[in-house]
């Protein structure tokens, strides 16, 4: 299959298709007698993998670190299997915490009603209470300002007579 639908069937732009391949991450991709490339279903199998390995947010340099051992002459068969061991553990540990939050969000939306609003709502009022203290203090203090200056204005001018 040619580059544009190799890229309709991955839902990868064909310049997506061409950097995999000049980074080395999918083996090379055979050319038909036109030069054109010709994808099969193995590469089309590696293009899967590295959708896979993009959608765990891992770097796609952790990817090609992969792919660079696969593809070596040695026997890399436990230093790749400690990568895929490595990841499987970090989306185990973000999938726990997501867990978390979405029990969380779960437990909140349940009880919205009997829980969640009459605290927000006396959190409001807090804020409101504390919000009209803090006014009616500036008030006091911006009317006690403007009484001390006018004081001092009838002293100084006192001390001039």
């Amino acid at each position: 299959m040619n580059i544009k639908e190799a890229a309709a069937r991955t839902g990868l732009s064909p310049d997506t298709l061409r950097y995999y391949e000049k980074e080395g991450l999918i083996p090379s991709v055979r050319r038909d007698e036109s030069g054109y490339r010709d994808y099969d279903e193995r590469t089309l199998s590696w293009i899967e993998l590295i959708q896979r390995f993009r959608g765990t947010g891992i770097p796609i340099g952790r990817f090609a670190e992969y792919v660079k051992l696969a593809f070596s002459d040695s026997d890399s068969k436990e230093a790749r299997r400690a990568i895929l061991l490595e990841i499987r553990d970090e989306l185990k540990a973000r999938l726990e915490r997501l867990q978390s939050c979405l029990d969380v969000m779960e437990y909140k939306l349940a009880n919205y009603d009997d829980l969640c609003d009459p605290v927000i709502m006396e959190i409001v009022e807090a804020w409101k209470r504390a919000a009209s203290k803090e006014e009616k203090h500036v008030s006091h203090d911006a009317a006690a300002d403007e009484q001390s200056s006018g004081t001092n204005k009838a002293t100084s001018e006192k001390r001039r007579s």
